[in-house]
This record gives structure tokens, sequence and C-alpha cells, in this order.
């Protein structure tokens, strides 16, 4: 067995807080901020880059639900494909374009076929304004939710849906 290796920025900053409590503090929202333009501003903020985050999940699973369907290469799930995914459901400058121009042809059709299936009516898409640092983190972010979960999940999902599918015991 492999012995772990021991990090030394870890390892020094354990020693810097060894004699050092720390506690959390939980307060509510209104109470620690109580200036209203702020308070509003970061719930517009929070809110759009959850929605961005929603819509682009969405995005990606659509978009390779549609590559197994129809024999299209699977992307490499990486930062700048999130990125993407998620430039591609914002509405730029006010603008609501059923089309799309991220760089990529056949997300640019998943997207398309994504817009398409928005409700008409009474739906705001998100906004690009003053995002691209919150996108940037947010496809960061999904990266590495995407490889975790392939990482600790995909090999058991995997097993199971061949057990279930070929109606297989464990033993077999």
């Amino acid at each position: 067995m492999a012995t772990k290796k021991k990090r030394s920025d870890v390892s020094a900053r354990t020693a810097a807080n060894k004699n050092k409590d720390f506690s959390c503090v939980v307060i509510k929202w209104n109470t620690f901020c109580n200036d209203n333009i702020i308070k509003n501003e970061i719930e517009r903020f929070v809110l759009n880059v959850n929605k961005i985050a929603f819509e682009a999940y969405h995005v990606v699973n659509i978009h390779i639900l549609r590559c197994l369907t129809e024999n299209i290469e699977l992307p490499t799930l990486n930062q700048t494909f999130f990125y993407r995914c998620c430039t591609g459901v914002v509405e730029k400058y006010g603008i609501q374009s059923s089309g799309s121009d991220v760089g990529d042809s056949d997300l640019d059709e998943t997207l398309i076929q994504y817009k398409s299936l928005r409700p008409k009516e009474n739906y705001m898409p998100p906004t690009k304004e003053n995002m691209g640092v919150l996108m940037c983190n947010l496809a960061r972010q999904m990266d590495t939710a995407c490889h975790n979960h392939l990482i600790l999940n995909f090999n058991k999902r995997l097993m199971r849906y061949v057990r279930l599918k070929y109606k297989m015991n464990r033993i077999e």
C-alpha cells in the first residue's frame, strides 16, 4: 500500500491554526445587508447565475443524449465545453435569439433545439450582463462536478445498467 503524500502547504496551515478556534456565525441575510440596492443587486446576480447553471446543465444533458442517439462524436467534457454551454443559454445584450454561435456546430444545433423548447411567453432567459468572470467560475465548477461524478459514480451505474438490461445477477 502506498504511503500518503503530505502537502507542505496543508501541514503549514494546520500548524498555524493549531491554537486557533473557529466558529460559524449564522445571521439572516436582511440583518447582514440592510442596504436594499446592494441586496437586490446580489440577489439578481445569484438568481441569474443559478438560472445559467440550470439551463447549461440541461443543454449538456440534451447534447450528450443527442450525440449518443445520432452517432455524433462525444465532446471533450472540459471547462471550455461547459463555458460554451453557459454562453449558449444566455441572452446577449437584451436580444433573445433563437440561434447560437458558440464555435461548435454540433453544440450550436443542440442549442437551437433547446431554445426552440423554451416557453414563448412570460419567460426571461438569463442575461450575460456583467457575468463573464462568474460564467468562467461556473464552467470550472461544472467541469469539476462532472469529473468527480464520472470518477465516483460511472462504473457503479454502468454495472447496474448492464445487470438490469441483460437481467444478470451480481455473480455472473
